[in-house]
């Protein structure tokens, strides 16, 4: 050991009003399949919180890759502060198939519930997604907030595709 330590220093400026700007996660499509959770443990034996669940008991794994079949599929829209007087939340499927691009509509999306916000300001809110009588390909599930007050916009997206 050579006892020679170091330390750097950065200064930066959060922008007034950023901290409790709401701002959207990419959804997150739910694995109900069979999956292996390997919990992470504290240096004194304690099992670390499990980032994915709904409320305060079911857990899920995250799709990160789905193919879906046609039954309907369960989705985490997370973000924060999306509680805000005002703002504006939509969820659209979209074929992007062979680099096209062609909205299905909002009928898709259906909102089942929601979870409290955290202390971060963290708000859960669980979709379900309708994937029956979509062809085979490429699809996008896009999410947008918008805040007509002050015209911030932010959408975000998760792939997936319908397949065998």
């Amino acid at each position: 050991h050579s006892g020679r330590h170091a330390l750097r220093r950065h200064l930066f400026d959060v922008p007034a009003g950023a901290v409790d700007a709401p701002a959207l996660l990419a959804p997150i499509l739910i694995d109900d399949g069979a999956a292996l959770v390997i919990r992470d443990r504290t240096a004194d034996g304690v099992e670390n919180d499990y980032p994915f669940r709904i409320g305060d008991a079911e857990e899920y794994v995250p799709n990160h890759a789905p193919t879906l079949g046609g039954d309907p599929t369960r989705v985490c829209l997370m973000g924060y502060h999306l509680t805000r007087a005002g703002l504006l939340l939509d969820a659209t499927v979209f074929d992007v198939t062979g680099g096209g691009e062609e909205a299905l509509g909002q009928d898709r999306v259906g909102l089942v519930g929601r979870s409290e916000a955290d202390a971060l300001g963290l708000d859960r809110l669980y979709l379900s997604l309708e994937t029956h009588g979509l062809a085979e390909g490429e699809y996008e599930l896009r999410a947008s907030i918008r805040d007509p007050e002050n015209g911030f916009e932010q959408t975000v997206r998760s792939p997936f595709r319908i397949g065998r």
